[in-house]
């Protein structure tokens, strides 16, 4: 409880000091999502609703290794320099013997978005871009995506 006292404070005064970088204002709007999610919590309520969340399911070439992999995996990271995107998460497929599993997928990643010009913007930013051009060495069909309003 202390923590979130101290963070919701230190990120008040930041907040108010009107930094135009834009690296700072997408760490204090993580930080406020976060925030907000972390008393919503506390308090017995759901976080924050209607934002776009963005899943993108990929299935790999059958030849990669474990390095190329895990260098895809690390080139999705970056993804996080972009500052509309919040609360990225990347994994691997598990199996769970569950019949409707997509497990052709090996990778799925997924991302929240304030509005639909953020995620336009997220989808025209260079490393996003840059990204797709790794990904078609990497993939071995086009990704399939699902979005949705988080209820």
């Amino acid at each position: 409880m202390k923590n979130i006292i101290y963070l919701s404070l230190v990120t008040i005064f930041l907040m108010s000091c009107n930094n135009p970088n834009p690296r700072i204002e997408k760490e204090l709007s993580e930080i406020k999502t976060r925030l907000i999610v972390a008393l919503a919590a506390l308090e017995g309520k759901n976080p924050p609703k209607n934002l776009i969340v963005h899943e993108v399911y990929f299935n790999l070439k059958d030849d990669l290794t474990s390095f190329q992999k895990e260098k895809f995996f690390q080139d999705i990271l970056t993804l996080k320099d972009i500052p509309v995107i919040q609360n990225l998460i990347i994994g691997d497929f598990k199996d769970l013997d569950d019949p409707r599993a997509l497990s052709e997928y090996e990778i799925k990643m997924s991302m929240e978005f304030q509005s639909k010009k953020e995620y336009i913007e997220y989808q025209e930013h260079p490393i996003h871009l840059s990204l797709k051009k790794i990904a078609s060495n990497i993939i071995a069909a086009p990704p399939a995506t699902y979005d949705f309003i988080r209820k």
